[in-house]
């Protein structure tokens, strides 16, 4: 029901924005290895001057470490794995094709073991 295309909607943006951190970091030439709590205190200021519309320069030094710890827990591989679990998901639940709680529970049960 409606519930469960909420909670599609949900994943989609979380994998979503952790390939948008990952693409941003890698933008930076963040090393996630390298990353650390004041990564983004010692950005250089002709960094910040090339890439004024970087999402991780928008926000405070801490929360994009944050953000980026958690992208950085990821592959590339993975998290284009992720991605496109999730849209299969959500095409299956959106066009109605089997029971949204198996769709749901094989999402995360596929997601789980990447």
């Amino acid at each position: 029901g409606e519930a469960e295309i909420r909670i599609m909607a949900s994943v989609n943006n979380a994998v979503t924005d952790l390939v948008k951190s990952r693409n941003s970091m890698a933008e930076l030439g963040i090393d996630p290895a390298r990353l650390h709590p004041g990564t983004f205190n010692s950005i250089p200021a002709d960094l910040k001057e090339r890439f004024p519309n970087n999402q991780l320069l928008k926000l405070h030094p801490f929360r994009a470490f944050k953000i980026c710890e958690n992208a950085a827990a990821w592959s590339p591989e993975n998290l284009a794995k992720a991605l496109k679990i999730s849209a299969a998901a959500n095409l299956a639940l959106v066009s109605g094709n089997g029971d949204p709680r198996m769709i749901m529970e094989q999402m995360v049960l596929k997601i789980c073991t990447l």
